[in-house]
């Protein structure tokens, strides 16, 4: 899984960064893509609106697109022989200045998640949040309905995880792209999931390839032809 941000929105030089990423997810085998602030952008909406039916699954929980398809609200999947209900949920204030989204509270879709997933009977919950990891805590003191908490945002932190007593266990944000979380859950009847974490740092010096700059630089040209046309669409006035 992946708590999102790969990208950075429609910015000229950034916006080709999630897709790309998001190709390099599908090849890799990922299941779940949890969509950040940064991630929504035209380029990315074309691709999820392609990409429908595909894996991973993209979770755009929270968030609700005026036109084209940008993920499911949550999703339930199935590994080993277990069945685990992943909800995404992004803080809306996060996404105040991206145009073209609707945000609902976080608090409507986990509870909508939860209700699902009880139906459904999965073995564990997850909530991937995109928040500030001050608002992830409290979402962890006040709920007792998930099994996991992974934090996908937190203005570069390290990965980290909090386990404690009688509160949903965090992991995250990592959103430094310098970690993994490996994360183990286990459960016995009712009693609430124990979880471990090992954090996994990642070697961040990769040398440049001249063999892939061509394909960069074309990256980089489209996305400035499409951030231009975005300028002149949203400078046109409105009839």
């Amino acid at each position: 899984m992946d708590g999102g941000d790969t990208g950075e929105g429609a910015h000229v030089f950034r916006a080709w960064k999630a897709p790309v990423i998001w190709d390099a997810y599908q090849a890799m085998g990922y299941d779940v893509v949890g969509l950040g602030a940064r991630d929504i952008s035209d380029t990315s909406i074309v691709w999820l609106d392609q990409h429908q039916g595909k894996k991973p699954t993209f979770l755009a929980g929270n968030m609700k697109a005026k036109k084209g398809t940008l993920g499911k609200k949550y999703t339930i999947i199935e590994k080993g022989g277990l069945r685990i209900g992943i909800v995404h949920a992004i803080q809306p204030k996060m996404v105040s200045r991206l145009p073209g989204i609707v945000v609902t509270p976080e608090k409507e879709v986990l509870d909508e998640a939860s209700a699902a997933f009880d139906q459904a009977q999965v073995d564990f919950k997850i909530a991937i949040l995109q928040t500030m990891l001050t608002e992830a805590r409290k979402i962890a003191q006040e709920r007792k309905d998930y099994d996991l908490i992974l934090v996908g945002r937190s203005r570069g932190r390290a990965m980290n995880s909090e386990i404690l007593p009688n509160l949903i266990p965090l992991v995250g944000p990592g959103d430094r792209g310098r970690e993994l979380a490996w994360v183990h859950l286990t459960k016995s009847g009712t009693a609430p999931a124990k979880v471990t974490c090992t954090v996994i740092p990642l070697d961040d010096k990769v040398a440049p390839s001249a063999k892939a700059e061509p394909f960069m630089q074309k990256a980089k040209d489209t996305a400035r032809s499409i951030f231009y046309r975005m300028q002149q669409e949203n400078n046109q006035p409105k009839k």
